[in-house]
């Protein structure tokens, strides 16, 4: 349902240091959650538009974004563009009740630091907060003239070309706009890890590994063509303790 957090029975909210926190949605319901969710953890302001949260911005750094993608007016990713130039340096979060990969790689390529999909839980903002990232669920990516969202579980390995970035599934070839050092913040440490300059791996996916004559390794992905993807020689030993080669 558009325009709603998940609400469980007890929920505990732990939050070291205060933080300054805009909230930028156009929704009464998800103003006032997001007030009780916060009021005794961090210092947070409410706007109801882009206009507002602009203007305010020019006023007072925050640490922390969280912005409606789609609001009348001015939507989130111009909202976005705007605050960047008073408040480079703040954190941003988008947040989406509808699939929109036009605008979330927009705002990705203007900066944002992820997506929250509505219904999200208070936990998942709470650790936004505290990690100061949340995990990217979709990859807005190009498949010919159509735009549409990946689910990154279905992500075998991303690589670049020169100034081009593809990401690759089981069977297919899909190209993004994000260049690689991005996407590799907005994976995080999860399952997915750069294993080569050129390289992001979904280690999930990984069949087995070919040790070469220098000692160096490749990774033989599960995929139809089981690709072999080369791992830099600084980043073995991490992917030897999370694979336990």
């Amino acid at each position: 349902m558009r325009g709603s957090i998940r609400l469980g029975q007890k929920e505990l909210i732990s939050i070291s240091q205060p933080q300054d926190i805009l909230i930028v949605d156009d929704e009464q319901v998800m103003r006032d959650l997001y007030c009780r969710i916060l009021k005794n953890e961090c210092r947070v302001i409410v706007v109801e538009d882009g206009f507002a949260a602009i203007e305010l911005a020019k006023k007072h750094r925050f640490d922390i974004i969280f912005m409606d993608i789609r609001m009348p007016g001015k939507n989130g990713v111009e909202t976005l563009r705007e605050i960047k130039k008073t408040n480079p340096e703040a954190i941003t979060f988008m947040m989406t009740g509808c699939e929109v990969p036009e605008l979330i790689e927009e705002a990705l390529l203007e900066g944002a630091s992820g997506c929250l999909y509505k219904p999200f839980g208070v936990k998942d903002v709470i650790n936004a907060i505290k990690t100061q990232r949340v995990a990217l669920d979709g990859l807005p990516v190009q498949n010919k003239n159509n735009k549409l969202l990946l689910d990154v579980n279905s992500i075998f390995y991303i690589n670049s070309e020169g100034n081009k970035t593809y990401v690759h599934t089981v069977d297919h070839q899909f190209s993004s706009r994000i260049t690689l050092a991005h996407l590799e913040k907005l994976l995080g440490c999860g399952i997915f890890m750069r294993v080569h300059e050129q390289y992001i791996v979904n280690l999930s996916k990984v069949k087995d590994v070919v040790l070469l004559p220098n000692a160096d390794f490749l990774l033989v992905l599960m995929d139809k063509k089981r690709s072999e993807i080369p791992v830099d020689c600084d980043k073995t030993k991490a992917v030897e303790q999370l694979l336990r080669v």
